[in-house]
């Protein structure tokens, strides 16, 4: 970030270069060589900030965007789930709107370095009366969120990169 190649695709605004995708590809190209901070990168720049720039707030596209460039903040994907994998159309991880508030129910799996992450992008489902493809909210999360458990799952090669989430 201080030496000016953390977000370069994205716009000034929200803490980004604001530069062309051909930087952000001669970049990448560059570092082909090199160890590169992955938790940062994928999926809390590559996907889960590209992600509120498309469809966040302009509140969450300010802060979230902008503290995921300096590495102040990481974000995770919170899709997968153990009863239906990452076939979202089969998400049954609930959001009932209670007054003004949303209450989650559900649990999340596999989800890459959440241990780390302070905020998961979560998909739940809304809407029970439309067919599965449908009735289905994003949600930006904050992981530290009171009721939000999270374990790490020690996979056969002794790695904890993914977690599970109740």
């Amino acid at each position: 970030y201080e030496g000016g190649f953390a977000g370069l695709c994205f716009p000034r605004e929200y803490g980004g270069q604001g530069l062309p995708l051909a930087y952000q590809k001669a970049f990448t190209a560059e570092c082909r060589g090199y160890e590169m901070p992955l938790i940062l990168n994928v999926p809390s720049l590559t996907i889960c900030s590209a992600t509120i720039l498309d469809m966040g707030t302009e509140a969450q596209k300010t802060e979230r965007i902008s503290a995921a460039i300096r590495g102040d903040e990481i974000l995770c994907q919170l899709l997968s789930e153990p009863s239906g994998g990452s076939d979202l159309a089969g998400v049954i991880t609930r959001a009932d709107r209670v007054g003004d508030k949303w209450i989650i129910n559900g649990a999340k799996t596999w989800s890459t370095s959440a241990f780390a992450a302070h905020y998961g992008l979560m998909l739940a489902r809304t809407d029970w009366t439309v067919p599965k493809h449908q009735g289905l909210t994003m949600f930006l999360v904050p992981l530290n969120s009171p009721g939000i458990t999270m374990r790490r799952i020690k996979e056969v090669n002794g790695n904890e990169e993914f977690c599970e989430e109740f």
